[in-house]
């Protein structure tokens, strides 16, 4: 059994999100794929993100077409920051051995050596990794080089075959407070819920 999963605040989810995600099916033709909104971020602790019933609304209705994505709310229940390896310990716990694998953007490895037990982590999936502005295969060997002693001989990744992502939320809540949404950017129907919800308003 192949598992997908794919965490994050998506504050909000946009038409990037997804297509990162049928670049995974693509690749590894998951038996599952699992969406894991976080409740925060460790590192976004400073500027928290809508509130979670909002972000929830709005992949709910991102997803909605894909009868196969699951959305799975146990970093929402638990609050608090949401640590990667303590979602991982509960998803691993008890089961048979699976194939599990985990979505990155390329450019989180700048900073995935700082995760609560990245080691173990690592141990634990395959990334697969999603081309950003900057960071594409062609970064990995020199970002190899600054991990730490012995992260590197465990890290597993693969780069999804496509064009880098262009878009990222912070860019898209920027549009937002500034009345310049390009309504392309959002999978059907979120936009407007993001209107009907008052979201993201200077």
């Amino acid at each position: 059994m192949t598992r997908v999963f794919f965490g994050g605040s998506f504050d909000p989810i946009h038409r990037g999100h997804l297509a990162i995600a049928d670049a995974v099916k693509k690749m590894v033709q998951p038996t599952d794929f699992f969406w894991i909104p976080a409740w925060i971020s460790p590192h976004k602790i400073q500027t928290p993100p809508a509130a979670v019933q909002d972000r929830l609304a709005l992949l709910q209705c991102a997803l909605k077409p894909r009868e196969n994505d699951v959305i799975l709310d146990l970093e929402v229940r638990r609050e608090g920051p949401s640590y990667t390896i303590e979602t991982l310990r509960i998803l691993q716990e008890n089961r048979p051995k699976h194939e599990d694998y985990f979505v990155l953007g390329g450019d989180s490895l700048e900073r995935i050596a700082q995760w609560r037990d990245i080691g173990e982590i690592m141990t634990r999936v395959t990334f697969l990794i999603a081309p950003r502005l900057h960071w594409g295969p062609e970064s990995e060997l020199g970002w190899r080089a600054t991990l730490p002693e012995g992260l590197s001989a465990v890290f597993k990744g693969r780069w999804l075959p496509m064009e880098p992502v262009d878009l990222s939320s912070r860019e898209i809540r920027d549009q937002l407070r500034l009345e310049k949404e390009v309504p392309e950017d959002f999978p059907n129907g979120v936009l407007s819920e993001i209107r009907r919800r008052r979201l993201y308003q200077s």
